[in-house]
């Protein structure tokens, strides 16, 4: 399990104007050549940032390597990052565990936060969570926001330390108030759950949304559900959609599944058949069974049988009920697929083993002739 959605991996650092060798992009470069460690740092986290320039990954691990080399600290754990997203290098989770172990070694809190992470997952590293521990406390003993996320999670899911909620509560909330996301984010979660503290849907809202706007993915989903379920905050399927979009473009995978349900029905955006296949097929190639089922019903109602079997087939695969029932029906009436009822009665036994109502009604009947859903 991966503890952060989009963050893990973010590099966060903070360019100092009043740094004396950075008073301008081309003094910076003059004395990151010269072998400056510091300055070969903040040139590359301008490549990194885009601050000097268009966004270039491979010249920000040029000097970040350079940097990090020469035993900086911040350079070795800005190194390990690129390394774990695989930005400018190819990605390898043992060289960034390397490099982080070098920058907690070397006092930076950051690294040690970094180091601490992958000796907790076991990513790149063999695991050992009392090691994690100790130099998560490191981290949080120079009030790194870091060190306290990854305190945060420890206690809330009781790893290398006894389980303990309030606890939980207690780091995210100092993680948070130094803008880390992902702080935000589990503390919302813990506030809509009620764990660790009294649930209290205001104060969910309130961090999903501080954590949405700094771009955290999960954060974006989860309060786009809100708004389209009205949950905590008023219902707003504009708002949902907006907040859908933004988290799709993150990455998240469940917001294209509620995105191709909104431009199906029109649901805070104009109805569009094409977006809504658009949005189901992303989700679908990752996986998710309902959009694969939702492109299914889409491809049956204008059809095309093909792509309703293919779609169907995946997601009844995948164990969903509605694709079964849709499936079963398809065999049964032999719509794309050559008419096979006993087939077709199999694959309806199995959505009414799930609960299904209408097929549990048809195979009582033993009545065939019936619509697709």
């Amino acid at each position: 399990m991966r503890i952060s959605n989009s963050l893990y991996f973010v590099l966060i650092f903070i360019l100092l104007s009043s740094t004396s060798y950075a008073a301008s992009c081309t003094d910076l470069k003059q004395q990151a050549e010269k072998g400056n460690a510091g300055a070969q740092f903040q040139l590359g986290l301008s490549y990194h940032s885009g601050s000097c320039g268009p966004v270039d990954y491979n010249e920000a691990f040029k000097w970040f390597k350079k940097s990090a080399e020469q035993g900086n600290a911040a350079g070795q754990n800005a190194l390990g990052i690129l390394y774990a997203h695989g930005n400018g290098v190819e990605q390898n989770f043992a060289t960034a565990a390397d490099w982080y172990r070098k920058s907690a070694e070397n006092g930076y809190a950051s690294g040690q936060g970094n180091y601490a992470e992958v000796l907790l997952l076991g990513q790149g590293i063999e695991q050992d969570k009392q090691e994690a521990l100790k130099w998560c406390r490191k981290s949080v003993a120079q009030d790194s926001s870091k060190g306290q996320f990854i305190m945060g999670y420890m206690y809330e899911f009781g790893s290398g330390v006894p389980q303990d909620y309030a606890q939980a509560i207690k780091w995210y909330s100092k993680s948070a108030r130094q803008d880390d996301m992902d702080a935000m984010y589990r503390l919302a979660t813990l506030y809509m759950n009620g764990k660790g503290v009294s649930r209290n849907l205001l104060e969910a809202a309130k961090w999903y949304e501080k954590a949405a706007i700094e771009g955290q993915p999960q954060a974006q989903y989860e309060l786009g559900e809100m708004y389209k379920d009205g949950i905590g905050v008023p219902q707003n399927y504009a708002e949902a959609a907006k907040l859908f979009k933004a988290s799709a473009t993150n990455g998240n995978i469940r917001s294209c599944y509620y995105l191709g349900v909104m431009y199906e029905y029109g649901q805070g955006v104009p109805e569009n058949h094409a977006e809504s296949i658009r949005y189901y097929t992303i989700a679908a190639n990752n996986g998710d069974s309902e959009s694969q089922c939702c492109l299914g019903s889409m491809y049956l109602s204008s059809d095309n049988f093909k792509e309703a079997y293919k779609w169907f087939k995946i997601s009844a695969d995948h164990g969903n009920v509605r694709a079964q029932y849709n499936l079963g029906i398809m065999f049964l009436k032999g719509d794309g697929v050559k008419q096979d009822l006993k087939e077709g009665e199999r694959l309806l036994r199995l959505a009414a083993e799930h609960g299904d109502e209408t097929a549990q009604k048809i195979l009582k009947k033993k009545n065939f002739a019936r619509h697709n859903k």
